[in-house]
């Protein structure tokens, strides 16, 4: 189920106060419109109705994928990290023990994650919304990075999947926010990891390049 609120908030711009709906929890099988409110970055946007200086805006929401089996919880860098896994703990405790469809969160079928930066939050949903397991793509991303040595023409901080068109998929490499370069999703070696670790990958809050070294490194 969604959750929203009102709340008025104050223009960085004009000092003009603004209604903006805020987020707490959203499902995007029951609206499948916020799905791609959130890919579009619209979800944390903030428009001032005054003088229309738009600004993202940052606070904790809940995203739940009922199709693909996501329950994926936001919390901004400035938040309590410990106190979501903590209580994302305690959610999957009660359900293990209780009889009630909400026991469904803790089955095979569902993947549970915590993640810390706006980017990463639009990246996983993105990743579960075209089918395919972040594990996997964490995995793949962490093999086919350029080593420091390698001679490429330009400098990057991480690599980040995204959607082309309807079809299509790629990693794109970011550097100070900035698309630096891209390159071509490789569906047939997604599918190859995708048997190769079938049996390894396990079940974890936190999905990423640390991850995805700590299991490469027991291969």
């Amino acid at each position: 189920m969604t959750k929203k609120r009102e709340e008025f908030i104050t223009c960085s711009n004009c000092g003009a106060k603004c209604l903006m709906t805020i987020f707490d929890s959203i499902n995007v099988t029951l609206e499948p419109e916020l799905k791609q409110k959130l890919i579009d970055w619209e979800l944390f946007k903030f428009t001032c109705e005054t003088c229309k200086h738009s600004v993202l805006l940052n606070y904790e929401v809940l995203y739940h994928d009922m199709v693909h089996g996501l329950l994926l919880q936001y919390v901004p860098e400035t938040g309590n990290k410990d106190k979501a896994i903590e209580m994302f703990e305690d959610v999957i405790s009660m359900a293990e023990d209780s009889e009630d469809t909400f026991s469904a969160f803790s089955s095979d079928y569902y993947q549970v994650r915590v993640v810390f930066e706006m980017e990463t939050f639009v990246e996983k949903a993105q990743i579960y919304a075209a089918g395919f397991d972040d594990r996997l793509i964490e995995i793949m991303k962490y093999i086919i990075a350029p080593a420091e040595d390698e001679d490429i023409s330009f400098t990057y901080d991480h690599m980040v999947f995204t959607k082309v068109g309807p079809e299509n998929s790629q990693f794109m490499f970011i550097d100070d926010r900035r698309a630096v370069a891209s390159v071509k999703f490789d569906k047939e070696f997604y599918e190859q990891l995708e048997s190769d670790f079938a049996e390894k990958l396990g079940k974890s809050f936190i999905v990423d390049e640390d991850w995805a070294y700590t299991i490469l490194s027991k291969t």
